[in-house]
């Protein structure tokens, strides 16, 4: 659908297409109207009343919740930067979908643009909250460009503020309208030139429901809650206390003690008499909160290992020798870093790269975005694959190199071979002793000894068919038209190039031979 557009788009549609692009914000709210905090009084049954709340639609108390969480909870807060540092904390690089396009590697270079703009870092960060949270919504708008050749540059991409994402009215995502920064009571639809939607997990569930997140809450509450138990508890029994001895007929000695408990806490001491008995006393070292900790530690792990797959690089415990623990958690952490990698990346691809090439008229492909490559075992294991292949006597295709360069995070392209140093000798002799038999030099030796093997040696694999067309030609016009059916899509000047090299090889070659016959 998208490459049905971008054909159709036309000096005659352009003015068409001008209206349609957003130029403005839709979706500005004022801070002032924001979300309300309710953790600090949250209890689980005011927890459940949100999520009936949220099931009917009404999402903005849990999606308001969850932001709370995200600032206020050091452990959740960090583990998910963890996961968006694995992907955004690495440099991105913009590959063309077919390198051998030019439309396609013109596209690419256009889309460079979008990833300079100052707002991308931003939108990034918004969009990688849907590995959690079950939606995220960026903005973007247009303005017009002062470039050559185009319509459009981006203006902006602001994220929506989850307080405007709506479920209320249709079951389905809307963004409520904003009037001079106030929410107002009407809703429309997110549409593809406006906004981008991103959903970054694996739950097929509908939005309202919580997403990957709700299965935080509960853990988020216990730990919460059990932190301020383990406080109350340290408070009453972590210090010593008093216990008074007195003759119980004794109320005066009742008395003077009772007051000296009282100033304790200010004077740090007691003033009683010789016969007032009084002990210090300490709650046994097995009654000291160990208890409280063990389950704050087990809620934060069933944490991590939803937000990051394992549990090791926040809390590391020793393992047997040998068991592998360290690979099994690394590997997982990779698969959550791949994932977020890929589902981001096509998401740009298909409603932001894809938008900016059909608004601007250019007829390439969106290209598609990857942040870093392999870490740094996978990536050695790569490399050492590919050498040993070629040690063997095979080489990498040029449709697998966009592959390559993708798992390495570097962008490659094969080698030139190297230019003729030495003519191919005729069977049974060698082309200079022929050329000397005959006596003297001819102007066309100078441009044989320049020939070589290895020139046609290079015409093979992908490129066999440049000497079949040569051979089996039968008129110059006809081996043209095959050899630029041949070539079409290749880098400017890069057939012509190689084409060149390669029927000055074959004349060279057909002289020579044509001599020492």
């Amino acid at each position: 659908m998208i490459s049905l557009f971008k054909g159709l788009v036309s000096p005659l549609l352009a003015p068409i297409v001008t209206r349609m692009t957003p130029k403005e914000r839709r979706s500005e709210l004022n801070p002032l109207f924001q979300h309300m905090p309710v953790a600090h009084t949250l209890t689980a049954d005011a927890l459940h009343r949100i999520l009936r709340d949220a099931e009917s639609g009404n999402t903005t108390e849990l999606f308001g919740l969850y932001e709370e969480i995200l600032t206020g909870d050091a452990h959740i807060q960090g583990e998910f930067s963890k996961r968006k540092l694995a992907v955004i904390g690495k440099p991105i690089s913009i590959t063309p979908w077919d390198p051998k396009n030019a439309d396609d590697v013109a596209a690419a270079d256009a889309v460079q643009d979008l990833v300079e703009h100052p707002d991308w870092m931003d939108a990034m960060k918004r969009l990688l909250d849907a590995s959690l949270f079950p939606v995220a919504v960026v903005e973007k708008f247009w303005q017009p460009s002062q470039k050559p050749g185009r319509r459009f540059d981006l203006a902006g991409l602001k994220p929506v503020n989850y307080r405007l994402v709506s479920y209320a009215i249709k079951r389905s995502l809307q963004i409520q309208d904003v009037r001079n920064g106030v929410p107002a009571g009407t809703y429309h639809d997110p549409d593809r030139w406006s906004y981008i939607v991103h959903r970054g997990h694996l739950l097929t569930s509908p939005d309202y429901w919580g997403g990957p997140m709700r299965a935080i809450l509960f853990w988020w509450l216990f730990a919460t809650m059990d932190r301020d138990w383990w406080a109350r508890f340290i408070e009453r029994f972590g210090a010593p206390f008093l216990v008074g001895k007195f003759d119980q007929a004794d109320t005066a000695s009742r008395s003077v003690l009772l007051s000296a408990f009282s100033s304790a806490s200010r004077l740090f001491g007691l003033v009683i008499s010789k016969e007032t008995e009084v002990e210090v006393n300490q709650v046994s070292d097995t009654n000291r909160g160990e208890v409280f900790q063990n389950f704050a530690t087990f809620a934060q792990e069933q944490i991590s290992k939803l937000i990051i797959g394992q549990t090791m690089s926040a809390d590391s415990k020793t393992t047997a020798l040998g068991s592998g623990a360290s690979g099994l958690h690394g590997e997982v952490r990779d698969d959550f870093r791949n994932w977020d990698n890929m589902v981001t990346g096509n998401t740009l691809r298909t409603q932001l790269f894809a938008d900016y090439l059909a608004i601007n008229g250019l007829p390439g492909r969106a290209p598609r975005a990857q942040w870093g490559g392999e870490e740094k075992d996978d990536a050695s294991t790569t490399a050492t694959v590919v050498k040993t292949m070629k040690d063997a006597g095979l080489q990498v295709t040029d449709e697998a190199i966009p592959v390559v360069s993708e798992r390495l995070g570097i962008q490659f392209e094969r080698a030139s071979e190297p230019l003729p140093t030495q003519l191919p000798p005729a069977p049974g002799r060698h082309p200079d002793a022929a050329l000397a038999a005959r006596g003297g030099a001819d102007p066309l030796d100078s441009i044989a000894l320049a020939g070589s093997a290895d020139l046609a040696r290079a015409f093979r694999g992908a490129l066999a068919p440049v000497a079949r067309i040569v051979l089996e030609s039968t008129s110059a016009a006809e081996c043209e038209a095959k050899l630029a059916a041949l070539t079409a899509g290749w880098r400017p000047g890069e057939a012509a190039e190689l084409l060149e090299h390669g029927l000055i090889a074959f004349a060279a070659n057909a002289c020579v031979a044509a001599r020492v016959a």
